[in-house]
């Protein structure tokens, strides 16, 4: 089996008519290799028996198999037929897809799939049209994306049983969003984070300290049963959880952070005469920007590699 696969695929795979964007320019990951965004671009790394990571456009995708079924968990943004992409690496029926969170760049391709499975809040988010929770959307002007597709919402330990004892389970992580969920998987020993867990040494929390130490909380449990942790924008190995619940568990103690020091922000760059946008790091300049905001009135603490930054008034939830 091959562990690498990159290709785009032709006419036949085609789904949501992104002719309106064929202006756009997307550049691959080597930042040198540009396409327009209506081409089925799909990426896949094999990276355990059983799962893949997917890039088309968006944050990263993935998909698990047990041995009778098989689950697409976020779907990008919706850019060719991912379902019959992914038919192309499994011999299992695909059931559905798993949505973390609203966010448009992990929501685009839910109408492919039979049922999408999520969080009551996400479901309410993505049926209203989420097109707006991506700062990139003015770039799909044009584009239709259809919102008639099933939802199946998951509750706090609901689970996804794909067969010969692969069973997912689902816990509610809200930070970077409100509804965000991730599935833990003892089978294969990981969990699909979507964007709460940060990167793998920052991790900027958006409510509370004592909110965010809840999430690890429910995922700690599990540290030494899995291996692997499967983000949105990154793989990281089980000892991020370890470093986030010790710099936690500090913050909460009382030991004092320092002002956060944000990085630079950045300016567009001059128009060269097209649009274009990252493949998967889309709208660099809106993504370092944001990483400013409100900086005046956060603190950052630094403990064994990890670095979190938070609101000073928003470290218990009293505090609010």
């Amino acid at each position: 089996m091959e562990k690498h696969i990159k290709k785009v695929f032709g006419p036949e795979f085609n789904g949501i008519d992104f002719s309106a964007a064929h202006h756009i320019m997307l550049r691959d990951d080597d930042w040198v290799t540009e396409r327009p965004m209506d081409e089925n671009y799909f990426e896949a790394w094999h990276r355990q028996e059983g799962v893949w990571q997917i890039l088309t456009y968006g944050d990263y995708i993935y998909m698990v198999e047990g041995t009778e079924k098989a689950l697409v968990i976020d779907t990008g943004f919706g850019i060719g037929n991912l379902k019959k992409m992914c038919e192309t690496l499994t011999d299992k029926p695909i059931i559905g897809c798993f949505i973390t969170h609203e966010h448009f760049d992990h929501t685009g391709g839910c109408s492919y799939f039979p049922v999408s499975y999520m969080s009551q809040i996400c479901a309410d988010s993505v049926k209203r049209g989420n097109m707006h929770m991506n700062p990139d959307h003015d770039l799909f002007k044009g584009v239709d994306f259809p919102l008639d597709f099933e939802i199946q919402v998951l509750n706090e330990g609901d689970e996804i049983d794909l067969g010969g004892g692969c069973v997912l389970k689902a816990f509610s992580i809200p930070d970077h969003a409100a509804g965000s969920m991730c599935l833990v998987d003892l089978y294969h020993r990981c969990i699909f984070s979507g964007d709460e867990l940060g990167t793998p040494a920052y991790k900027a929390i958006g409510t509370s300290v004592e909110q965010y130490a809840r999430n690890i909380d429910k995922l700690y449990p599990y540290f030494e049963d899995v291996d692997m942790l499967y983000g949105g924008g990154f793989v990281y190995d089980h000892m991020l959880l370890f470093r986030q619940k010790q710099c936690l568990d500090m913050i909460l103690k009382g030991f004092p952070g320092v002002p956060y020091n944000p990085p630079r922000k950045l300016q567009p760059l001059p128009n060269p005469g097209y649009v274009w946008d990252g493949r998967r790091l889309h709208d660099q300049v809106m993504f370092t920007n944001m990483l400013s905001r409100d900086a005046e009135k956060k603190d950052q603490f630094t403990y064994g590699y990890c670095t979190m930054t938070y609101y000073r008034d928003r470290i218990f939830e009293t505090e609010k």
